[in-house]
């Protein structure tokens, strides 16, 4: 029964993160969600950010600040160029790969083949 609790709140927080997200217009184009993180950023500097300097005042924790914007692209830029530049060494070298996937796949049939053969 508390599986079933466990997995139905997951469900909800993520049908409930969807749904918001796509309210707010996170999953529309690049300038509708560049709006949101600003958005989201000053509501953050405006509401939250005077509770986390009181808390650094008086804890002994060096929190650090929320990355810029320019920060968060060059991150996601980074990360899809290695992911373009892997993909494109997969590609490149997939000739050899199945070239050596179909060796091996022929080398398997026939020890399979000898050996049926020889137990007959």
């Amino acid at each position: 029964m508390t599986g079933i609790i466990k997995f139905g709140s997951k469900v909800g927080l993520v049908g409930a993160t969807v749904y918001y997200t796509n309210e707010y217009g996170v999953w529309n184009d690049a300038d509708s969600s560049a709006k949101v993180v600003t958005e989201v950023r000053s509501l953050y500097h405006q509401y939250v950010n005077p509770y986390v300097k009181e808390a650094q005042s008086s804890v002994p924790i060096e929190v650090p600040d929320i990355p810029s914007i320019s920060q968060i692209s060059h991150s996601v830029f980074s990360s899809w160029n290695s992911g373009v530049l892997y993909t494109s060494q997969f590609l490149i070298n997939l000739p050899s790969h199945i070239s050596q996937w179909t060796t091996d796949a022929s080398n398997f049939i026939n020890k399979q083949v000898e050996a049926s053969n020889e137990s007959k």
